[in-house]
């Protein structure tokens, strides 16, 4: 369903020194820990996405940026303009929102089933 482009994390120590590190060998030690990640590089995280995202990092903590593709999409936005239609906008709902929204409309199903 997506095909993952870039992938890059940051390890900010207690000192605050922020050190990139590659997810597929997350100990350090030199060995391919997460091998399904081994050179997903595309370049489209620059320096400046890498600083940004370090600033959201609390010393001791760390943070991982991931740019991938939902392969779904190609093909469907593909066909709608064949068909004519066009793309005006493109929106992420973030996840909290999703899995509240289906918890409300899961429990609003189980209220009306021990209605019945």
């Amino acid at each position: 369903i997506i095909r993952v482009l870039d992938m890059k994390a940051l390890v900010r120590a207690d000192d605050g020194t922020v050190t990139a590190v590659a997810i597929s060998d997350l100990d350090g030690d030199g060995t391919l820990d997460l091998a399904v990640f081994e050179g997903v590089e595309s370049d489209l995280l620059d320096e400046e996405d890498l600083k940004e995202a370090a600033s959201l990092v609390e010393p001791g903590n760390a943070v991982a940026l991931l740019v991938y593709e939902n392969t779904w999409a190609g093909p469907f936005v593909s066909a709608m303009r064949r068909a004519g239609a066009e793309v005006v906008a493109s929106v992420r709902i973030p996840a909290d929102t999703v899995v509240a929204r289906l918890e409300e409309l899961e429990a609003a199903e189980a209220s009306a089933e021990a209605a019945e």
